[in-house]
């Protein structure tokens, strides 16, 4: 199955991002064992139960659909991707595969964008964007759960909007590869 337009365009922000904020940083083991393979997957058979959900300006912007934790090639070993949609929006965040605090994101980030636009909207590593997370269940291996809270400042790419978010949670079981 080929790659959905956002997603690529999240591979490049993320690739040039790593290349840019993570060169020279050391390697960590995802969670202390082998990094899964990426893997083509279709959206049949995903888990179900997981979320996504933040306050966006006030709003509560709560994403179940496809709602799923994995390590990609794209990122950095010790690091995980959490994603999960609604019919309006999707929520991407990369996150240390560890429990405990991000204060500042330190390399992780957290986008908000309409699902299949190929553009990403907002996210935290823009000029002005900022984020804070707290880990509070890692998931080293294929069916843990990923779970814990962050807050963000969003930059929107290419714009002068700002959203904030508060409230966020996120509670997404991992898969063996990009659904």
């Amino acid at each position: 199955m080929g790659q959905s337009p956002s997603r690529i365009a999240l591979v490049m922000a993320v690739a040039a991002l790593a290349a840019a904020s993570c060169s020279g940083s050391t390697q960590h083991p995802d969670g202390g064992g082998q990094p899964q393979p990426d893997g083509a997957g279709s959206d049949a058979g995903l888990p179900t139960g997981g979320f996504i959900t933040g306050d966006v300006d006030g709003v509560t912007i709560r994403a179940e659909m496809q709602a799923v934790s994995y390590w990609w090639s794209g990122i950095q070993q010790g690091w995980i991707g959490a994603e999960a949609q609604n019919a309006e929006w999707q929520w991407s965040l990369i996150l240390p595969n560890a429990t405990g605090s991000l204060a500042a994101c330190s390399g992780g980030y957290v986008v908000l964008q309409t699902p299949g636009s190929g553009a990403m909207a907002f996210g935290s590593f823009g000029a002005d964007g900022a984020c804070a997370a707290e880990v509070t269940a890692a998931a080293p291996d294929v069916g843990d759960v990923f779970e814990g809270t962050f807050t963000a400042t969003l930059d929107q790419v290419g714009g002068a909007t700002l959203k904030q978010v508060s409230n966020g949670v996120f509670r997404v079981p991992r898969i063996a590869g990009m659904p």
